[in-house]
């Protein structure tokens, strides 16, 4: 009898696994009124000097969260929370010279190695709530773009394997180890880019 689920069992858990290595995210914009008021009674304190503040909600496969979007003195910001307003992590977009030198070699390495030629379309320097001590922490860190070894570099990369071109998102840690990468489904970069 067990031999006859674990072909099936193996199926269907590998087919599941795969599915969770793509990033089937589609963004919405909404109003302030339906963002969490619990994420914007934490914003109003940290976003006083933003400009071009933006809203929106995003679906990831089954997961729901909110996002807002800002200028802070020139830097391009985004602040993710989850569906109930808890922060869940603070991106900045930054260029790539401005990757600390081990991080990059490791990107590059990984880059190299994975794809017969790629182009990176958008790095972010990414702030994790559960590395800081406190939201504050975060957000102080991640408004004066500070570079630290507790961060990590979301990148969005165009990479031609033997199939040809397809879209990844891959996150490094700062000491340039990969941690996650997902495929788009679309290549639409509108709801990424900013």
């Amino acid at each position: 009898m067990f031999r006859k689920c674990t072909f099936p069992m193996l199926f269907i858990l590998t087919a599941l696994c795969c599915s969770a290595q793509v990033k089937n995210e589609k963004e919405y914009r909404i109003k302030i009124g339906d963002f969490p008021e619990k994420a914007i009674q934490e914003l109003k304190e940290y976003i006083k000097d933003a400009r071009r503040i933006r809203y929106f909600q995003e679906v990831d496969n089954n997961n729901v969260s909110f996002e807002t979007k800002l200028n802070i003195e020139g830097n391009r910001h985004s602040i993710e929370f989850d569906s109930i307003g808890n922060l869940e992590d603070v991106e900045t977009v930054i260029k790539k010279h401005e990757v600390p030198s081990l991080t990059l070699k490791g990107v590059e390495q990984y880059f190299d190695s994975e794809f017969t030629r790629y182009r990176i379309v958008k790095i972010q320097r990414q702030y994790p709530r559960e590395a800081f001590n406190s939201n504050e922490e975060v957000f102080n860190k991640a408004f004066q773009n500070h570079e630290n070894p507790d961060v990590n570099y979301e990148i969005v990369v165009a990479g031609r394997k033997k199939e040809g071109f397809k879209d990844y998102e891959v996150t490094f840690n700062y000491n340039g180890e990969l941690l996650n990468i997902r495929e788009f489904i679309s290549l639409a970069y509108d709801h990424i880019l900013y």
